[in-house]
């Protein structure tokens, strides 16, 4: 009786989460399509990109009526209200959504604000905020025996590796001033130009592919 109930759970939940497999897909095709208003409109993907913003938009609203819960009322004490506004916060699957909706804003702004220099970021934030969309579909492998087991291992291994990055962190930018001294000792344009040719990600790369065994010898030795 308890299998035959858990079988139907199972078939409720994957009911339950249906609606959200086919927006992914169509959110996917879009991210993978170029992002310049003149192929949207030729090729009338307008529709699918307006799919895309009206399916998170409601997914946003689902998450405003969710937090409006926690609001106090007569019937609740401060405590009660702290208790589950922590536990909201605390929850991965909260974060991922809120993540999700934060990326897609951005991308929004990118899109259609800074039409001609933002494309490549506009893309970049909407294929982040799909993989957000994605990891939180994780959640519906919780029902299951042996995947759901696996979510939440995997979900607590990566708290604990939180300290332990930082750690490594710590570590590399480290070794990274000790190289960085010792190769390029009148460097003085640290923070010169854009943010991607800020001299820090110099100083993280070397000690940072040393970790997976690249080692730079030509670099480091100055032979070629």
């Amino acid at each position: 009786m308890l299998q035959g109930w858990s079988d139907t759970l199972v078939e409720c939940d994957l009911a339950f989460r249906m609606p959200d497999i086919f927006p992914s897909e169509i959110c996917s095709w879009f991210v993978l399509t170029s992002t310049s208003t003149k192929y949207n409109v030729e090729e009338s993907m307008r529709a699918v990109e307006y799919y895309v913003y009206l399916w998170r938009f409601g997914d946003f609203i689902e998450e405003v009526l969710q937090c409006s819960r926690i609001l106090p009322d007569e019937s609740c004490s401060r405590k009660h209200v702290w208790s589950y506004l922590k536990k909201y916060i605390y929850n991965l699957w909260n974060v991922l959504d809120w993540l999700s909706h934060l990326t897609l804003v951005v991308a929004l702004f990118l899109r259609h604000f800074l039409q001609s220099e933002g494309q490549q970021y506009a893309r970049n934030m909407f294929a982040l905020s799909l993989l957000f969309i994605y990891l939180r579909f994780y959640e519906t492998f919780l029902i299951y025996k042996i995947p759901g087991t696996t979510v939440i291992m995997v979900k607590e291994m990566l708290k604990d590796l939180y300290g332990f990055i930082s750690f490594v962190l710590f570590v590399v930018l480290g070794v990274g001033m000790y190289y960085h001294a010792n190769l390029w000792p009148d460097h003085q344009a640290m923070w010169g130009g854009s943010w991607s040719n800020f001299r820090l990600w110099t100083i993280l790369s070397h000690p940072y592919w040393q970790i997976f065994g690249e080692i730079d010898l030509e670099l480091l030795t100055g032979i070629g």
